[in-house]
């Protein structure tokens, strides 16, 4: 029977190596066990495959055999109660494995002395960071440091962002100003232009110069007819100028009054 740890989604084992002993009969005694150490496990339903570079080894769901995984090394770091708690559980794990399997032990003795050491380490109050054992204590000192720096960097990050904001939101404000003053100076050209242009027209419709009421008249439409074209492609500037140039024989302005004649006695 087999015991599976750390197996994918896809069936392939994602541990480092995997140790694994296996008896020819279950009457046999777990002292008799043979034991090899593989580099890939997959699990294909039926059969349990296992391999050690172009060597392969299957076993059957019937067939007796246990494995576990073993861990590359000892962990780069155990400071906290959580990491304790992992590697005491794998410590455990292979322990039981060597005493259920005395040809194993050979192999597991090594790894299993090194987490000892570490068990005893860190319940002797130390913590293992950076690769050096230091005290509890100026581990929690180095860790508020570090906790310390980082809050002053991000703090740092958060009023560089706000300067940023309020900048972006000056500039915007800036240019939307220098906008609405663009914008109130071609009102007050527009407003300007027209009035003068108001001024020239009512004084020739005053003086009844036709020909100059008539441009001051063509010149706004065919202004606009020109705008228009450009921006929506309307052809229609030169029916205007059509329509224009017969306006004059269906329209008549007042005659400018005539000076008084003096009759001679």
């Amino acid at each position: 029977m087999g015991l599976l740890w750390c197996l994918g989604a896809s069936g392939v084992a994602r541990a480092e190596s995997w140790i694994v002993a296996w008896k020819e009969q279950s009457f046999h005694s777990d002292a008799s066990a043979k034991v090899f150490v593989a580099d890939r496990m997959q699990d294909m339903g039926a059969i349990t495959w296992f391999y050690k570079g172009s060597w392969k080894k299957g076993f059957a769901k019937n067939e007796v055999f246990h494995f576990v995984s073993l861990e590359p090394g000892v962990p780069a770091e155990l400071t906290t109660p959580e990491q304790f708690a992992s590697l005491k559980y794998q410590f455990e794990k292979l322990s039981g494995f060597a005493r259920q399997y005395p040809s194993a032990a050979e192999i597991l003795n090594p790894q299993l002395t090194a987490i000892r050491g570490m068990i005893e380490n860190f319940q002797a109050g130390k913590a293992y960071f950076a690769g050096q054992w230091i005290a509890q204590s100026e581990y929690d000192a180095i860790i508020a440091k570090r906790n310390a720096a980082l809050r002053a960097a991000a703090s740092q990050r958060q009023t560089l962002e706000r300067k940023q904001a309020l900048v972006l939101e000056l500039q915007r404000l800036t240019a939307r100003e220098q906008q609405q003053v663009e914008a109130r100076k071609l009102a007050y050209a527009t407003l300007g232009a027209i009035a003068i242009y108001l001024v020239f027209l009512i004084g020739a419709m005053v003086r009844g110069l036709r020909k100059l009421v008539w441009l001051l008249l063509l010149i706004p439409c065919v202004a606009a007819g020109w705008f228009s074209y450009q921006e929506g492609g309307y052809d229609w500037t030169r029916k205007l100028l059509k329509h224009l140039t017969e306006l004059p024989a269906h329209l008549k302005l007042p005659e400018p009054p005539k000076p008084p004649t003096h009759n001679s006695p």
